[in-house]
């Protein structure tokens, strides 16, 4: 595998940007709770945009003892990998929400198992007492 594709699916930068992600969250509810201009241009078109990156960038500058991919020494490595985690935190945080909540999704998820199992344990039950009738007559 392309050694630039490995760090992009490596754990690590995925709970990275999870991470990011709430960091944001929690900023946001905060800013948007104290401002009385709830369509402010400034914050939705510039700010918002753009904090993900930078508070990826500043963790990264700042978190050394965090299990970065091999190769990442220099902390000019980390504010990049950080940055970038930053940059694919909301994308990160929609798609794993969209596994975990979404029904009818192609890929299997844990509602999806459960009920599979289920209707084979029914069908298991529904065979099991037709043979019991054809044994009585």
């Amino acid at each position: 595998m392309d050694p630039i594709l490995s760090i992009l699916l490596c754990w690590q930068l995925i709970f990275f940007g999870l991470a990011i992600a709430a960091i944001v969250f929690v900023v946001r509810t905060i800013v948007e709770y104290f401002q009385k201009n709830k369509e402010a241009k400034l914050w939705n078109k510039l700010i918002l945009p753009v904090l993900p990156i930078i508070s990826g960038g500043v963790v990264g500058r700042l978190l050394k003892s965090f299990p970065y991919p091999d190769g990442l020494t220099h902390y000019w490595d980390r504010v990049i990998f950080g940055m970038v985690a930053g940059l694919l935190s909301t994308f990160m945080y929609r798609m794993i929400k969209n596994l975990m909540f979404k029904k009818n999704s192609s890929i299997p998820i844990i509602n999806v198992i459960i009920n599979e199992k289920t209707e084979t344990t029914t069908t298991t039950t529904t065979t099991s007492k037709s043979g019991g009738n054809e044994g009585k007559k």
